[in-house]
């Protein structure tokens, strides 16, 4: 296994790739995505397709895997509610597939239901989310089913992973604590309504 990270991925999720045996190979960060995906596809084309690529960015088994599983599972905890429905779903934007996935399996049920993308603003850090705005966007990103981008600085991804933790004791990562700062900002602005969001990582990965 191969693993291809930008130079600033953290040096603990680095040893832990590390420990499970996998080679890393390191790009610059200002090539990381674009470049980092071409270079993937070559090194699969030099060892005469010998190496497959599962290139999370462009597989659509992203995507399937998250209506399959993440997205059911959504279904099957908020039908244990008293109120069974879903009338906001916050989620970060990343490769693409959890946002695209999982609203394609809660909109089957709820068709009405509005899709917050979260992104970090232009220029600001958010561990394991981009935004689009760099000029990358993920072919499995459908932007069509999004109904709003909101856009989020690294000091407030920072602050709601630390409330998480210390106020509910869940250890998230930074990529969480920005979907739970649009999460409660959200729930200021409505008069009403269940509002869904996803944390897809451990806090212990970023220490």
């Amino acid at each position: 296994v191969k693993i291809i990270l930008p130079e600033s991925m953290l040096l603990s999720k680095r040893k832990m790739i590390k420990m499970f045996g996998a080679e890393i190979i390191l790009v610059k960060e200002e090539e990381w995505r674009d470049a980092a995906i071409k270079f993937a596809k070559n090194l699969v084309k030099e060892s005469n397709n010998s190496l497959f690529l599962l290139n999370q960015f462009e597989n659509g088994i992203n995507v399937k895997t998250h209506y399959e599983t993440t997205g059911q599972e959504i279904l099957e905890q908020i039908s244990q509610h008293q109120q069974d429905t879903i009338d906001y779903f916050v989620a970060g934007i990343g490769t693409g597939g959890t946002i695209v996935g999982v609203t394609k399996r809660l909109k089957e049920k709820y068709p009405n239901i509005k899709v917050i993308g979260v992104q970090p603003r232009l220029g600001s850090k958010v561990e394991g989310l981009k935004s689009i705005k760099e000029g990358y966007v993920p072919p499995i990103l459908d932007l069509k089913i999004i109904d709003k981008i909101v856009e989020v600085e690294e000091k407030d991804a920072l602050f709601w992973q630390k409330e998480l933790a210390e106020k509910e004791g869940i250890f998230t990562g930074i990529s969480s604590g920005a979907a739970m700062f649009v999460a409660q900002k959200l729930s200021q602005e409505i008069p009403q309504g269940n509002i869904v969001t996803i944390f897809p990582d451990r806090g212990d990965k970023y220490l």
